[in-house]
């Protein structure tokens, strides 16, 4: 009898012993817990980012898509002005054209004097009221003037010229001459902008003039 309970008791204690998780068991079971969390919580990290990149990416490429429809239309209706002449420069194009203008409250195309720049990282658009620059004064400050793309390191015009022996040649001005005021038939935009931290998207666009002037560079 005394042998029968005392092996019950043994029998008792080894399942306690293998049912149980010593403490040693405990914290390898947590190191590995954590660490499939660190691994899960990296890869959300790496995703979050890729998809933000993306996002940024996205967005800048229609801000620019929408920046080359804007010049195009504004290229395309330019008109020749006396008291405004075109202006053409390498870094900076001013001319009056025929758009949808912000600065007046008249629905449908107006004319205006538009003016692009870089301002810092900035590519700025300045609309002036045309009747106010055609009023002679001599700064007017201008109606609109809105920022259309961010992080730009680089903006630049060029101009076309009828080369001497025939082709285009592409110069960073444009030489005006009083007796014969105009504008180009060609301008060619380049600009680099921010994308990653270290990367540079550049972009180069050609743009044709149906009014513009061949004018041999001499």
């Amino acid at each position: 009898m005394d042998s029968r309970l005392k092996s019950c008791g043994n029998d008792n204690r080894n399942t306690d012993r293998v049912l149980g998780f010593t403490f040693i068991e405990l914290l390898l079971a947590l190191s590995l817990y954590a660490v499939v969390l660190m691994i899960v919580a990296a890869s959300l990290r790496g995703g979050l980012t890729v998809w933000e990149r993306d996002e940024s990416n996205s967005k800048r490429n229609f801000d620019l898509n929408l920046f080359w429809d804007k010049m195009a239309e504004e290229f395309e209706n330019m008109v020749s002005l006396a008291p405004v002449p075109f202006v053409g420069k390498k870094t900076e194009i001013q001319m009056t054209t025929v758009t949808n203008a912000l600065s007046l409250k008249k629905k449908g195309k107006q004319f205006v004097k538009v003016q692009y720049r870089l301002e810092g990282e900035n590519l700025i658009r300045q609309e002036f009221n045309l009747l106010e620059v055609l009023q002679k004064k001599l700064s007017p400050k201008p109606a609109v003037s809105q920022v259309w793309l961010e992080g730009v390191r680089r903006f630049s015009f060029q101009y076309a010229y009828k080369g001497a022996k025939g082709g285009v040649v592409w110069k960073d001005d444009w030489k005006q001459e009083e007796e014969r005021l105009g504008f180009p038939f060609g301008i060619k935009v380049a600009l680099d902008m921010k994308q990653d931290k270290d990367l540079l998207l550049h972009a180069e666009k050609i743009f044709f003039v149906p009014d513009g002037m061949e004018k041999a560079y001499s």
